[in-house]
């Protein structure tokens, strides 16, 4: 995953947030994230409270986000996150909580700023993947790929709305700003 990267493009949009909450779905798979995400943010000096959200319940996921004091919020990588994104956006703004998230999406519906592998260089990707299995290739041969392109999205609507000033430092970076 890309914590590191996340948490550190969301201490630049919030420079004096110490105290950031770590939106977790209910998933024991989801554990290695979750490790990496606690590592980076010891890195970083910030102290990170995880806040698992089970049965969909993102009121009591978000009362629990309050109850930590967060300064920020770094939604995890999920599509359950993806799928769900609407109600998530809905409460960090009620909440007044700048977050991070995984997928350009994200943020075109309302989210503050998002940093993650580029979906369209993934599908480029598949279909390169596609053509050569139709001309013949066997699938066990390809080799496996890492993302090469990621994106930076900034919504500055939704930062207006948490009178948030994102720094034109951090603006130049982004691949899109909404």
């Amino acid at each position: 995953t890309l914590a590191a990267k996340k948490l550190e493009l969301l201490r630049q949009a919030v420079p004096r947030a110490t105290r950031m909450a770590f939106l977790a779905p209910d998933d024991a798979g989801f554990r290695p994230q979750l490790e990496e995400t606690r590592k980076a943010a010891i890195a970083l000096g910030i102290e990170l409270a995880v806040v698992t959200v089970r049965g969909g319940d993102y009121d009591r996921a978000f009362a629990a986000i309050a109850a930590e004091r967060a300064e920020a919020l770094f939604v995890g990588a999920t599509t359950f996150f993806m799928t769900d994104r609407k109600p998530i956006i809905d409460l960090a703004l009620r909440h007044r909580l700048p977050a991070i998230w995984e997928w350009p999406e994200q943020v075109r519906d309302g989210g503050l700023m998002a940093y993650g592998t580029s979906l369209l260089g993934l599908y480029q990707r598949v279909a390169i993947y596609v053509d050569r299995i139709f001309k013949g290739a066997r699938p066990g041969d390809l080799p496996v790929e890492q993302p090469t392109k990621f994106d930076l999205v900034i919504n500055l609507n939704t930062a207006k709305a948490l009178r948030l000033n994102i720094p034109q430092s951090l603006l130049l970076r982004a691949d899109e700003v909404i």
